[in-house]
C-alpha cells in the first residue's frame, strides 16, 4: 500500500516538468491551427483567382465563337450573292 501511495505522489519538480509538457503540446497545436487557418484562406483565395481567369476566359471564348459564326454566316451571304451575279448575264457590251 506505501508503494501506491508513494507512486501516486508526485514531486514538485515532476508537476513542473507536467506542466511544460502541456504547454509545449499546447503551443504546437495551437500554432498548427494557425498555419491551417492560413492555408485555408490562402487556398480560398487561389480558388477565388481560378474561378475569375476562367470565367473571364470562357467569355473570351463565348466571344470569340459568336465572331466565327457571324463571320461563316458573312462568308455564305457573300458566297451567294457572287453567285448569283456571275449567272445573270452582262448588259454592258464590250
Amino acid at each position: 500500500m506505501a508503494t501506491t501511495v508513494r507512486y501516486f505522489q508526485r514531486s514538485n519538480r515532476s508537476n513542473q516538468v507536467l506542466a511544460w509538457s502541456y504547454k509545449k503540446s499546447r503551443d504546437g497545436w495551437k500554432q498548427k491551427a494557425v498555419d491551417l487557418r492560413r492555408d485555408i484562406k490562402v487556398l480560398k483565395v487561389r480558388v477565388a483567382d481560378v474561378v475569375k481567369s476562367r470565367d473571364a476566359w470562357r467569355d473570351r471564348a463565348e466571344a470569340a465563337e459568336r465572331e466565327l459564326v457571324q463571320s461563316q454566316q458573312r462568308t455564305r451571304e457573300l458566297e451567294a450573292e457572287l453567285a448569283q451575279k456571275k449567272r445573270l448575264p452582262t448588259l454592258i457590251p464590250k
